[in-house]
């Protein structure tokens, strides 16, 4: 389609303008044959009929086109601004308009024709006689009868009433035609009335009325240019590229500019309403159709038609050329899933149906975002490919790894990479069930000696570390433990071994025995500890740190509990038990075991989350720094309450329904403890110590939630109602809040500061994530062996709860048998076998380093090993009694420990150390010199020394 320009209206430019040009107008007069009368110089020029005489006038006109070039400067840069360059391929001539005024004053219409004049003249110089006013001859006759006519091809008239000034179009198409006129060609006119009535004229380049001057305006078409284009998706298949080959010649380049446009039918206009922009850059070889104004592409399975407008300087708006028309039809598809419930870790199917698009649902590509809500970009999805393109539905298996609520959404492409909408589920949520965790308990021995003979050797560990959670946004929080014994006589000692004995480092102690439950009288409750405590010469107990301090030994002793709460009770006199007495007769230098012997009523009837303490004795430290934080003998069973039934483990919940945080002095108050965790306030009673570690939500979000909790450690405890008794209710837990109080791990997650919050909804637990085993000492007050069961079980981190989701309880059982021991000094008393010699050593832990030249001694010795106690014995067997005891030493099949003494220097009658042995190898062997007897060597290790409970 090629464009149609009428030009703006184009000034004569003649000899006489002040713009200089080809142009002329002039008239002639019949009156006057030899005489130039008028030209563009005056302000008319005349036009008469002849009325029979002499007054006949005619206007001549000679018009010369302006060139391609010129075109551009004389009339079109006005109206076309941008217009520098002629389009490619040129402007093509078709029609001409000029435009008249009558400028006479005769009160008459009159008919105003127009001819081609045959022969071109000279403006200035014209006479009716010559067209190049030559006076010595008649050179032509221009009158409109003579019968040599100067005109030819008349054009019509025009008729022009009475007193009308307004230019009178008079349309020379037919001439131009005619002529096959072009640029730079000449058109000359003869123009005259067909009246004979007046004296009329018309209006010349020289009239002082820029309206009455003589006009002209030329027609003719140019070819737009014409882009093409191709449109391509865009990396995510939604958006697309509009290609663009530029149009050929420099007009477009130098004055043009774009309008992409598009439509929802093959009817597109440039401007098309809402859905066109307009590009100025016309070096532009793409456009991203997200840069189109309107929603193009924007859904799936429409058809979207697009196209591109070029304009050059002239070729402008509605004429500006317009490329070929691109149809894109983006895919759609559905998606369901064969399971909206499923769990963490069950396979569910993705069904994903293609369909419509531009090759009929035909796509080569499938892809899914499992996860939308959390984000939905492109990247978010993986494709799985065909070999080829297909309408048929496609299948795809997942696995969800975490508890959530998870948005799948689809997209399809067809072959050319077109992409459907991200499409969701036929439901949209897809919520994954919350996991049961798996609790995998395990016993470090399936035998273990009772406590009878005290050292960590009868000390059992159960652990719950092989538990797993389910799902990648849950971790086991909490490690559960609980024991139930086949014999009521059987007690469990949790953190039998757990003592801190740096407290001992400055100097040896005596140890205090207390209970932190302020309602109950446990004096009835017992603890045999066992550790190395220091001596005088003469075997009296005194602290390592007196002038009299000769030696360190294994010493044991029972201590009883206080009848109050956090007191220490008065001191033993003598090693011997003595009921209502908690502080230790010796000084200890470490403890290695604490076993509880004896459970009070009040403790195994009714409380169940009683804890128990062990301290340096405030006489000898006036800190009295805790040895052991966390002993528990007596466990539930049975009873839904968590803090109850696994407090025994290390567990401990509390629950307050207006709970108050104190940011000004770090505290938490409890308010109003729930019932089911006692509707006590007090802390310690609940089984919180200094030290703990807690976890705290706040329903207020201030200090905490289960989606994520804050962690912080107890400094201290207080009471609100100001007091400091001991049976007052310590309601308030305060918190570490310098930070060098804390370890490096500790520091790594604890929050050592409260926020202020009132009114709190509160559940708060101790935290034992990160202990996952549990240490115990097995002892039964009749001396009997027992079947012991224990369970466990984890809670995971669930948002919504501390144990809302635990896993199933899970059991191990392990036999608590009485050590069976040999006392090698009885059969030696009674005449059984007689020691020949005995060695005890240490080998081992010494490294010394010795240079390369003339020293004589090593230059520094480094202990790397303590080394391993060892007793060697040689002995005689003298009975069919002594060769069967010692035979089973030798096998190892009867006895769990020997014993033998090492008598004192100054009294052999007495024992310094009596030694428990384990057996590690030995020989028998029969004596050829009495062949009733044998010979034996045992080489033993010494396993401790014989102390066992009071």
């Amino acid at each position: 389609m090629v464009t149609v320009i009428t030009s703006p209206s184009i000034d004569l430019q003649t000899f006489n303008t002040t713009t200089k040009g080809g142009d002329a107008q002039a008239s002639v007069d019949d009156a006057s044959h030899d005489t130039h009368t008028k030209d563009s110089s005056d302000t008319s020029t005349f036009i008469v009929a002849d009325g029979g005489g002499t007054e006949e006038n005619v206007t001549l006109m000679r018009i010369v086109f302006p060139s391609e070039d010129e075109m551009i400067g004389r009339c079109l840069d006005g109206t076309y601004t941008r217009m520098t360059k002629i389009p490619d391929g040129g402007l093509n001539l078709t029609g001409m308009s000029l435009y008249l005024s009558r400028t006479d004053v005769v009160d008459t219409a009159i008919n105003v024709a127009v001819f081609e004049l045959k022969e071109d003249f000279s403006e200035n110089e014209v006479t009716w006689d010559s067209p190049q006013g030559n006076t010595d001859s008649t050179e032509w006759t221009p009158g409109f009868g003579d019968a040599a006519k100067v005109y030819k091809n008349p054009i019509g008239y025009k008729t022009i009433g009475s007193g009308v000034t307004a230019q009178q179009e008079f349309v020379l198409d037919g001439i131009v035609k005619l002529n096959e006129m072009d640029w730079g060609d000449s058109m000359l006119l003869y123009i005259r009335p067909l009246e004979s009535t007046g004296d009329f004229s018309i209006g010349a380049s020289g009239h002082g009325t820029s309206a009455r001057r003589p006009v002209y305006q030329l027609d003719f078409t140019c070819n737009p240019p014409i882009p093409k284009i191709t449109v391509t998706p865009d990396t995510n298949g939604i958006d697309g590229i509009i290609n663009i080959t530029t149009p050929s010649g420099d007009a477009f380049v130098a004055d043009g500019q774009y309008h992409a446009a598009w439509n929802t039918s093959s009817t597109i206009a440039y401007n098309q309403a809402s859905k066109s922009t307009t590009f100025t850059d016309t070096g532009l070889t793409s456009i991203n159709t997200n840069q189109i104004a309107g929603a193009l592409l924007a859904a799936d399975a429409t058809d979207y038609y697009i196209s591109v407008f070029a304009e050059d300087g002239i070729s402008t708006a509605g004429q500006s050329g317009q490329s070929n028309v691109v149809n894109i039809e983006r895919p759609e598809c559905t998606a369901a899933l064969d399971d909206y419930t499923p769990d963490v870790g069950q396979e569910v199917t993705l069904t994903i149906t293609p369909a419509n698009g531009m090759f009929g649902g035909k796509v080569k590509q499938f892809g899914v975002n499992w996860d939308s809500g959390t984000s939905d970009l492109d990247s978010d999805y993986s494709w799985y490919t065909l070999d080829e393109a297909s309408s048929d539905a496609y299948t795809i298996t997942h696995k969800f790894h975490k508890v959530a609520t998870f948005a799948v959404k689809a997209r399809v492409k067809d072959a050319l990479g077109w992409s459907s909408d991200n499409t969701a589920t036929g439901t949209a949520n897809t919520v994954v069930n919350e996991p049961t965790p798996i609790a995998n308990l395990s016993l470090s021995r399936e035998k273990v000696l009772q406590a009878k003979y005290l050292d960590r050797t009868t000390v059992l560990t159960a652990s719950l570390a092989k538990s797993k959670s389910i799902g990648s946004n849950r971790e086991i929080a909490n490690y559960l433990f609980r024991y139930v014994p086949t014999l009521a006589t059987t007690i469990c000692t949790f953190g039998a071994t757990n003592n801190d004995n740096s407290a001992f480092d400055n100097r040896s102690s005596r140890v205090s025995l207390q209970v932190l439950d302020k309602d109950a009288d446990y004096s009835g409750t017992a603890f045999q500890v066992y550790g190395q405590a220091s001596f005088n010469s003469s075997g009296v107990p005194v602290a390592d740190n007196h002038a009299a301090f000769d030696h360190y030994k294994y010493a044991t002793e029972k201590l009883f509990t206080p009848t109050t709460r956090l007191t220490e009770g008065s001191e033993k006199a003598a090693e011997a038990a003595e009921a209502g007495k908690g502080v230790s007769f010796y000084f200890y230098k470490s403890v290695e075991i604490t076993v509880c012997t004896a459970v009070d009523s009040d403790d195994s009837d009714t409380s169940y989350t009683t804890r128990y303490i062990l301290k340096k004795y405030s006489t000898d430290d006036a800190a009295a720094t805790v040895v052991n934080a966390n002993l528990r003998p007596v466990a539930k069973t049975g009873d839904a309450n968590y803090n109850r039934n696994y407090s025994w483990g290390n567990f401990a919940r509390l629950q307050d329904t207006s709970a108050e945080y104190d940011a000004s002095s770090d505290y938490i108050d409890l308010d109003s403890v729930t019932a089911a965790n006692g509707s006590d306030e007090d802390w310690m009673k609940m089984g919180f110590y200094i030290g703990d570690i807690i976890k705290v939500k706040d329903s207020n979000n201030n200090n905490g939630t289960y989606a994520s909790p804050k962690y912080f450690k107890i400094a201290s405890f207080t009471a609100s109602s100001g007091g400091t008794a001991i049976g007052d209710t310590y309601d308030r837990a305060h918190i570490v809040t310098d930070a060098t109080l804390l370890d490096s791990h500790e520091k790594s997650y604890l929050t050592t500061s409260i926020i202020t919050s009132n009114s709190s909804n509160t559940d708060i637990v101790l935290d034992n994530s990160s202990d996952p085993a549990i240490t115990f000492a097995v002892y039964n007050t009749a001396g009997s062996d027992d079947a012991v069961t224990i369970y466990g079980l984890v809670t995971d981190s669930d948002t919504t709860s501390w144990v809302v989701n635990p896993s199933t309880e899970v059991s191990q059982s392990f036999r608590a048998v009485v050590p069976n021991t040999l006392d090698l000094d009885s059969l030696v008393d009674n005449s059984h076998i007689a020691l020949l010699s005995s060695s005890i050593s240490r080998s081992g832990g010494i490294s010394a380093q010795m240079p390369l030249g003339d020293r004589k001694y090593p230059i520094g010795v480094v202990r790397t090993k303590a080394g391993n106690p060892k007793l060697s014995l040689s002995l005689r067997i003298l009975t069919q009694t002594g060769l069967s005891a010692i035979s089973s030493v030798v096998e190892g099949d009867v006895y769990d420990y020997c014993f033998l003494d090492s008598d004192k220097i100054d009294t052999p009658s007495a024992a310094f150390k009596s030694y428990k042995l384990s057996a590690e190898s030995g020989s028998l062997d029969r004596d050829p010199s009495q062949a009733a007897q044998y010979l034996a060597s045992i080489e033993f290790t010494i396993m401790g020394e014989e102390l066992q409970v009071a």
